[in-house]
């Protein structure tokens, strides 16, 4: 009969690969996490368990739990928002894991993060190791794994923003020139979490990663090099300020569901850099793990990977463009109701059927500019902005045909609206 193994978190990034281990090994592996997932992306887990974790109560994972023969906890979040709670993640699911488990000898393997400590400068590197010191107190067979910065195939996070500055045209931005980064590959967090799950470690706190630093402006050089372009002929540094206003900015953002790599948590903990020590792990278990060059190695880039860094740049601008564009459409739209109106009268359109069109469009044009800047309503409104933006040109041809031939071109702007509106909703995705 295979081992049980319940992957919290399973749908992410070091949760997946773990999950993909092992299955390969022959455990029969049940997944949670929030995500719910379809037939086909089923295919790592025997069981699929949609819940949000940091709701979830002890008689629900007691459910999940019980009879596991490995837990791995492989769930976590960055910083506080609409859908993150880092206390209540952290530790209160933690708490809540480990009455569950009870008296059963469950191997417990939690992945946490290098440079957890209650000292840490990040309320996320606080929780963790929170959470990390509740677990080895708490808990009987139980061991903690604190990669660094983690690289694979899936671009994600803090790797998906060093891809996506990597692709940055024709100029380079310079950050966080000196600061040490450490590398490690997914696969190899992967490996050790399996042996973990085994009983390698016994308990205790272990850093993975390679031994290798690099500076993080080296790291970007280099993963540039790595996707096929050309070396920048001109770098540009960019001032503290920015990256701090940038760091707000995004902070905001996060209070609308957008959990960008670039809010205040992920400046800080890359301006301090992130950095372990791996030797007790390869003291214990011989296993040492690849550096930038080794991970870059085992992982081609491809048109995809070149593909998708110029679109990480390219997604957030078009978000934002249209929101200000199809807002601003409204507001002029209502500031201007009569000019607006007569367009349309002046084409024989009857009054009353103007004054409608142009209310509900102005209407429409500000909520769908607002809708869009909210993560859980960016597709729907990208969609609606699309479906109206086919509206207005029927419109046109309809009542105003001779629109199609002004010189300006009003209606023709329409056609690369309509595209541009589509965008997010085909590209963009959770993960």
């Amino acid at each position: 009969m295979s081992k049980r193994a319940i992957v919290f978190g399973a749908y992410g990034f070091i949760g997946a690969a773990s999950c993909r281990k092992l299955q390969a090994l022959g455990y029969t592996v049940v997944g949670v996490g929030r995500a719910k997932l379809t037939k086909d992306q089923l295919g790592l887990f025997s069981e699929w368990h949609s819940f949000d974790l940091a709701k979830t109560t002890e008689s629900e994972l007691a459910n999940i739990v019980t009879g596991a023969d490995v837990v791995v906890n492989a769930a976590g979040a960055l910083q506080d928002g609409t859908k993150d709670d880092l206390n209540a993640i952290h530790v209160g699911f933690v708490e809540r894991l480990i009455r569950a488990i009870g008296a059963q000898n469950t191997r417990i393997v939690q992945v946490s993060a290098a440079g957890a400590s209650t000292d840490a400068d990040t309320a996320f590197l606080q929780t963790k190791s929170i959470g990390d010191t509740l677990l080895l107190k708490c808990a009987t067979n139980a061991i903690v794994l604190r990669p660094t910065l983690v690289l694979g195939p899936q671009a994600y996070g803090g790797t998906a923003l060093m891809r996506a500055l990597a692709a940055f045209p024709l100029v380079g931005p310079k950050v966080f020139a000196s600061t040490p980064i450490q590398i490690v590959h997914v696969d190899e967090v992967a490996d050790a979490i399996v042996s973990a799950a085994q009983g390698a470690g016994g308990t205790g706190i272990y850093d993975i990663t390679s031994a290798e630093t690099e500076s993080f402006d080296n790291l970007v050089t280099k993963v540039r090099a790595w996707q096929g372009f050309q070396t920048w002929r001109y770098r540009v540094p960019v001032p503290q300020v920015a990256m701090t206003c940038t760091g707000i900015i995004a902070d905001g953002l996060g209070w609308l569901g957008w959990r960008s790599p670039m809010r205040t948590t992920a400046l800080k903990v890359l301006h301090k850099g992130v950095s372990g020590d791996a030797s007790k792990w390869l003291e214990v278990t011989g296993q040492s793990f690849s550096g930038l060059d080794g991970c870059l190695k085992k992982i081609p880039a491809t048109t995809q990977e070149r593909f998708f860094a110029r679109l990480y740049l390219f997604l957030p601008m078009t978000i934002a463009i249209l929101g200000w564009f199809w807002m601003l459409s409204g507001l002029i739209g209502m500031a201007r109701f009569t000019e607006a109106v007569q367009v349309l009268t002046d084409r024989d359109v009857p009054k009353g059927f103007a004054c409608l069109a142009v209310g509900v469009g102005s209407v429409v044009d500000l909520a769908l500019g607002m809708a869009i800047f909210v993560r859980r309503w960016c597709r729907t409104a990208s969609l609606g902005m699309g479906l109206t933006s086919l509206v207005y040109m029927l419109g046109a041809l309809i009542f105003a045909p001779d629109l199609w031939a002004d010189p300006i071109g009003p209606m023709l702007k329409v056609l690369p609206v309509f595209v541009l509106s589509m965008m997010p909703f085909w590209f963009l995705e959770e993960r």
